[in-house]
């Protein structure tokens, strides 16, 4: 989403990216009154440089964000995100909320123990 700033645009939030952090979609917060949600870690580099709502300006801070409602979270969760290791050939894409799972499991993680075939360790 981007907002006119005296005849230029300004990226307003991570709301436009194509590539998905599941771990920002798993509890967003929201303003309480207008309602909007947001990522975490977007929403707080916002307030570090104001406390506005950056949909609709409305004043809210950190304080006032709530969780989303269940419905919100459980909608969420049959996304179908594309596993973060797809970087390193891995060609999944799963609910979000099998991604954790997945990705302890995924062969193409880096980061995934790999036992020694020499039983050195």
């Amino acid at each position: 989403m981007k907002v006119g700033t005296r005849g230029r645009e300004k990226a307003l939030l991570c709301h436009g990216r194509l590539r998905v952090n599941a771990r920002l979609l798993c509890a967003p917060p929201q303003a309480p009154h207008c309602e909007h949600a947001f990522c975490n870690a977007c929403i707080t580099q916002w307030f570090s440089q104001q406390q506005t709502c950056p949909v609709d300006r409305s004043v809210v801070t950190v304080a006032h964000l709530r969780p989303v409602p269940r419905i919100m979270r459980n909608m969420l969760s049959k996304l179908q995100i594309t596993c973060d290791n797809a970087v390193f050939g891995c060609t999944a894409v799963v609910r979000l909320d099998n991604l954790m799972s997945h990705l302890n499991d995924c062969e193409h993680n880096p980061k995934r123990p790999v036992t020694c075939e020499q039983g050195c360790g």
